[in-house]
């Protein structure tokens, strides 16, 4: 209980406590008024200032993923340019199939060595008599060769 108590005090001191330090790194939730020679800053994709403009020229890939995730019927249909939160989502929906692919291809792997391995037991194949009759041939070859 001590400690909680300690862990409070020390909570309450750091959040009472302000450093000049933290007052000149901290970021200011009013906007800066701009200059009037000021450039405008760009916006970034996903910005409302950007609308739905086509920024992104997608390769032959990109042009797969489109058609794959079925925001086209083929890959003839995919414009010269698509918007760049469109190719991001494709992108991640391309990366959670694969993801899931690969999860069903372990998981099947596994039923086969489980599967596999109770057919080799029924048949009385085991590695330990693997080793042994490895191990038994390979010292017979040492005797004959000295």
């Amino acid at each position: 209980m001590s400690l909680v108590r300690n862990v409070r005090n020390v909570l309450r001191i750091s959040s009472a406590y302000k450093s000049p330090l933290l007052w000149t790194r901290s970021m200011s939730s009013t906007p800066v008024p701009s200059q009037p020679g000021a450039p405008k800053p760009k916006p970034v994709s996903g910005d409302p200032a950007m609308g739905d403009r086509a920024t992104h020229k997608p390769d032959n890939l990109e042009r797969r993923f489109l058609v794959w995730t079925g925001r086209y019927k083929t890959i003839d249909d995919v414009p010269e340019y698509v918007n760049q939160q469109t190719m991001e989502r494709t992108r991640n929906q391309v990366r959670i199939k694969g993801a899931n692919i690969m999860i069903l291809l372990t998981i099947m792997g596994c039923i086969y060595a489980v599967y596999s391995g109770k057919k080799a037991a029924e048949q009385g194949e085991s590695v330990e008599k693997m080793n042994l009759d490895w191990h038994k041939k390979y010292n017979e070859s040492k005797t004959k060769s000295t």
